[in-house]
């Protein structure tokens, strides 16, 4: 395909040596192997940076912008190629499928590889929807990610619908590689062998960890570490229900005990999380795999279960008896001493199991026999399930002292109260990316800390509203309609969506890009058997009239280059629009991913120089990105106060609810005697209401400006700026005595009447009736 595009675009066109090295740059995109391996870097990329929760960090920026990049370059290439063959009376060959209207099954796939691209156009809208949104900078990076999450997406299904025997075996190994690196990693951290500093949570507080460590892995935070693996937990699990006896041997080099070792240390991660909602998830996601199951794997699925949940029951109460820090030799002698038992035991049920069954079942090998195996299943599913309720005693009992403890859950249905008076504000279209980090100040109704909202539905429906949650609902049920559907190989990987889908209910792991990508692996997954596979559940009606289109135009060809059958000039048209459109958002977005990755650079390096080339810095940073509010706020501080004023002025264009920004415009219209300052610091204390210290220094600020208004001469002014004194004084006040008068609250962010704010009130009052 790239030879023939390469050979006539270079016969018949002038490009010469630009266009070679075009080729030169994009041909390793156009082979499978190619693909396959830019997919799953990215995805052990992505692993390694934190599960991406910090997407507009300078590795998340880059890795964006280059597939960024290389989707540009592509598309642009088949562009070009089909605008030289409409010049030479060729047919028009274009990077859009060519779906038929008698079939009703390929709008499916269509629907479930387009959604991301539908969300990422909403919060696209809202870059032109000043009104609405609340922050330029945070819209234009959610915008990015997701679409950048729908073309990994597509490229992944790409992969998996190629011919090539490597595209499969990387599809099918993807979801391995990322159970083992997200399991070795975490294990290694707690027995010193791996340096991940923030891989456990150490606190003394009771109600956060009852052990004093949880882990986090590198995800850095338990709770969704705990629903990640307890989804490949499931997915492994379940995979290794559906593997033959063979697979338990040496001639088959041990794949049932390699993938008993996968499912053995993602159960011990989960544990020593110490999520309650990962568990819950995690119970109800086995109880579905339970239900999916039938005769003879469902004993298999059971016994496998009880076997793996013992032996990290054991783990985790000697791992966390030492609070995750054991001592390298003994913890590693341990652990390879309970998983070679388990393994041993496990392949012994996995066989003993289909042998046993068969010998009952034959009833030429006598009553005796038939009776011996039968008996001798039942004792196995009788240890199964001791073991089984062993490890649940053993790993629960611990946790159900926390588990009492409701104080942490409190908190949870406090930012739901707020959240829903949130999202009355804009509930059919919301207010743009990171809505509730910018906003949850402004209406919380107790001290709480909580940058996250702690449910991923209820972040999109603040973002999007109600147009953008039916989106993702849409596409999530699309995608669980399209596992039921298949065959049990496929549907195996539902209750792993349901675990994923259950806990995002009640914490914020939609905000790691890890989160999509196993979605998207999953979709890809439940999709490409469909059509490749001769047990596609499509109807044989349906494969005689269109199979050709189903299988050539629609699925393998997604992101390739299509024939056009119809040989209409509409439709050509409309293909040729579309992907000139998809080539402009793709360059828009190389552009803008460009940018945002030179700013956060500049950013980075003036915050670790001193000098003179600090503010230089800060400007290159600022003109790169003028909706950086962080590289805006450094430069006004290192400006004279009149072009700090304008500065933090024009900040507000793209973030007109910052209290951050709205303090420092403050602070600076105190400094030059102008009473435009009040208002600023109203406007911030109403957005930061339990910020104590802010709102300290903003009482200082009115007081100064105060004083400098009375001794200018200025008396009316002077009297006016000790009114909004004393009004911000008496808000304050009125909130901190809330606070004492409900010890019972959370007081997260150890909100309460500071000294110096006393000290200041006094004098305000002071200086209010003395004029």
């Amino acid at each position: 395909m790239w030879r023939r595009i390469s050979e006539q675009v270079r016969d018949k066109t002038s490009f010469g040596l630009w266009w070679d090295a075009f080729i030169i740059l994009t041909k390793p995109l156009g082979a499978v192997g190619g693909l396959g391996g830019l997919v799953w870097i990215t995805i052990m990329a992505i692993c390694l940076n934190s599960g991406m929760f910090f997407t507009d960090s300078i590795s998340s920026l880059v890795l964006m912008g280059l597939w960024f990049v290389c989707a540009f370059l592509l598309v642009v290439g088949y562009l070009v190629k089909g605008i030289i063959g409409s010049l030479h009376n060729e047919k028009i060959m274009f990077p859009l499928p060519n779906l038929s209207p008698t079939q009703r099954t390929p709008y499916l796939y269509v629907w479930i590889c387009s959604a991301p691209f539908v969300i990422a156009g909403i919060y696209s809208l809202h870059l032109v929807m000043s009104s609405v949104r609340l922050s330029a900078y945070a819209t234009m990076i959610s915008a990015l990610e997701w679409l950048f999450y729908a073309l990994l997406g597509l490229a992944m299904f790409r992969l998996g619908m190629g011919d090539r025997e490597r595209g499969r075996k990387l599809i099918q190994h993807g979801l391995s590689w990322t159970s083992s690196l997200l399991s070795l990693s975490a294990v290694g951290s707690i027995l010193g062998i791996v340096s991940m500093p923030y891989a456990i949570l150490r606190t003394g507080d009771s109600e956060v960890s009852l052990t004093g460590a949880r882990l986090g892995g590198l995800l850095q935070y338990p709770n969704t570490f705990g629903a990640v693996a307890a989804a490949l937990l499931l997915e492994r699990l379940l995979l290794l229900v559906h593997r033959p006896s063979s697979d338990f041997k040496r001639s088959a080099g041990w794949k049932g005990q390699q993938g008993g070792a996968q499912v053995l240390l993602l159960l011990l991660c989960l544990l020593l999380t110490e999520s309650r909602g990962a568990y819950i998830a995690g119970a109800v996601g086995w109880a579905a795999g339970w239900l999916l199951l039938r005769g003879a794997e469902r004993s298999r699925f059971v016994r496998h279960s009880g076997v793996f949940l013992a032996a990290a029951a054991l783990l985790a109460r000697q791992l966390s008896a030492a609070q995750l820090a054991p001592s390298p030799l003994p913890g590693l002698l341990l652990l390879a001493a309970v998983m070679a038992a388990a393994l041993a035991l496990s392949g012994r049920v996995h066989r003993g199991g289909r042998a046993h069954g068969a010998a009952a079942a034959r009833g030429s090998s006598g009553p005796l026999v038939a009776a011996w195996g039968a008996g001798k299943s039942a004792y196995i599913k009788g240890l199964a399930l001791s073991l089984t309720g062993l490890g649940l005693l053993l790993a629960l009992a611990p946790l159900l002292t926390r588990g009492l403890r409701i104080a942490t859950l409190s908190a949870r249905w406090d930012m739901y109260a707020d959240a829903w008076k949130l999202f009355q504000r804009s509930p059919w279209i919301g207010r743009g990316g990171d809505t509730w980090r910018l906003s949850f100040r402004s209406i919380q109704s107790r001290p709480y800390v909580g940058a996250e909202v702690h449910s991923g539905f209820i972040d999109i429906a603040l973002d999007l509203g109600l147009v953008g949650l039916m989106v993702v609902l849409l596409w999530l049920g699309a995608i669980a309609w399209q596992m039921l559907r298949l065959h049990r190989v496929r549907s195996s990987l539902f209750p792993s969506l349901i675990v994923l889908c259950l806990h995002s209910l009640i914490d914020f792991d939609m905000s790691y890009g890890l989160y999509w990508v196993l979605i998207l692996m999953f979709a890809v997954v439940a999709l490409v058997p469909t059509v490749s596979s001769p047990e596609s559940p499509i109807p044989s009606k349906s494969c005689s009239r269109g199979a050709s289109t189903v299988n050539s135009a629609v699925m393998p060809e997604m992101v390739a280059i299509v024939p056009d059958r119809t040989i209409t000039m509409a439709a050509s048209t409309v293909r040729f629009a579309a992907t000139g459109l998809l080539a402009a958002v793709l360059l828009a977005a190389s552009v803008a991913g460009l940018h945002l990755v030179a700013s956060q650079l500049l950013l980075a390096r003036a915050e670790a120089t001193a000098g003179t080339e600090q503010p230089l810095l800060l400007q290159r940073s600022l003109a790169a990105s003028p909706s950086n509010t962080a590289a805006r706020l450094a430069l006004a501080a290192h400006s004279l106060p009149q072009k700090s004023f304008t500065l933090l002025q024009q900040g507000l264009r793209y973030e007109r609810e910052n209290p951050e920004l709205l303090a420092a415009l403050g602070t600076v219209a105190a400094q030059q005697g102008d009473l435009s300052a009040l208002t600023a610091f109203q406007r911030a204390a109403a957005l930061d209401r339990f910020n104590g210290a802010a709102q300290t220094n903003m009482l200082q600020q009115a007081y100064h400006l105060a004083r400098w208004l009375k001794a200018t001469g200025k008396e009316d002014e002077a009297r006016i700026a000790a009114e909004a004194g004393v009004r911000l004084y008496c808000n304050y006040s009125r909130l901190s005595d809330l606070i004492v008068q409900h010890p019972s609250w959370r007081n997260d962010r150890k909100f309460r009447l500071t000294l110096e704010a006393r000290v200041r009130g006094r004098q305000l009052y002071a200086f209010k009736y003395a004029h």
